[in-house]
């Protein structure tokens, strides 16, 4: 006869990290259900520890509460953009095959011709500064304006 698999439900992080009670033992599931459930255990937070050990040497003066987190908000208009700049913000596009081959074209020959050694990302991150650029500065007349109405005309 085999011998029956043993369930990890409702285990968690024990079945990875060790559980100091020791192993569940589950009932045969013909018995279950008919057994009272066991008492549960009641847990009690430990004591508050700083969360760096560095805290422990700030003044108390200097304790004051620090922003957890801000509003994203876009960079006025008027900032002109730094290819320098470590990028943040992940995303995620979707080209077409043509447009793939042209980026990895521009990116080889900028590195055989002029020996710059620029990634695909830094590329694209260009090409948006330029774009944004235009029309920041041109409006309905940027490129931006004129190939969409081309796309999209009215």
């Amino acid at each position: 006869m085999p011998k029956q698999r043993v369930s990890i439900k409702g285990k968690g992080a024990d079945i990875f990290f060790g559980d100091e009670a020791g192993p569940v033992e589950e009932a045969p599931i013909e018995q279950r259900g008919s057994a009272p459930l066991p008492p549960t255990e009641t847990v009690t937070a430990p004591a508050a520890q700083p969360a760096s050990p560095f805290q422990e040497d700030r003044p108390e003066e200097n304790k004051e509460p620090r922003k957890q987190g801000t509003q994203e908000t876009s960079p006025p208009a008027a900032l002109p953009f730094d290819i320098n700049e470590t990028p943040v913000k992940k995303e995620t596009y979707v080209f077409t095959l043509t447009e793939a081959f042209a980026l990895e074209d521009l990116k080889r020959d900028l590195r055989r011709t002029f020996d710059l050694k620029a990634s695909k990302q830094d590329l694209l991150r260009c090409a948006l500064h330029i774009l944004v650029e235009d029309y920041q500065k041109r409006g309905g007349d940027s490129h931006v304006v004129k190939r969409f109405k081309k796309k999209f005309p009215a």
